[in-house]
């Protein structure tokens, strides 16, 4: 057995929301965002209620390899997520997000990726990743459209 020292990023942030935290958070499911995150198209979703759930398993495209996530807490009342992202042999993620309210039509949404990598390829490409991430979800403009259609009702 080889025991080997973590290659790890942890970031933070914060982003505010123009829409209430009600509406933002059944937007945070596989199947509801393609609604606001250009090219969002899982390859499949594994769903007993066909929406985001705890244990609903999703699978997306990523380079070197397939993305397979877990949904391993979600609490519409508490409005938070927790994601398992795998990247078979090369990184493990998870994305914990919490919505706060900050009004009628406002609410703010905190993050935290600790990342674990697990092969130096990964490790020098997770400036790449990030970055990506940051730019494809662009929730100012997106879920504030997608609520002003009502999206909300169908997940």
């Amino acid at each position: 057995m080889k025991v080997l020292p973590p290659n790890r990023l942890t970031q933070t942030f914060l982003k505010g929301l123009p829409a209430a935290a009600k509406q933002v958070f059944p937007l945070l499911c596989p199947v509801r965002e393609a609604e606001w995150i250009d090219g969002w198209d899982p390859i499949g979703v594994f769903s007993s209620s066909g929406k985001a759930e705890r244990d609903c398993v999703f699978v997306t495209r990523a380079d070197p390899g397939n993305a397979v996530w877990v949904i391993t807490e979600h609490d519409p009342r508490d409005l938070r997520l927790k994601i398992l992202k795998v990247i078979p042999a090369h990184a493990v993620v998870e994305i914990v997000i919490q919505l706060q309210r900050k009004g009628v039509n406002a609410s703010e949404e905190a993050n935290r990726l600790p990342d674990n990598w697990l092969s130096p390829m990964a490790f020098d490409r997770r400036e790449t990743h990030h970055g990506r991430l940051h730019r494809s979800r662009r929730p100012q403009a997106t879920v504030s459209d997608a609520t002003a259609k009502g999206a909300w009702w169908n997940c």
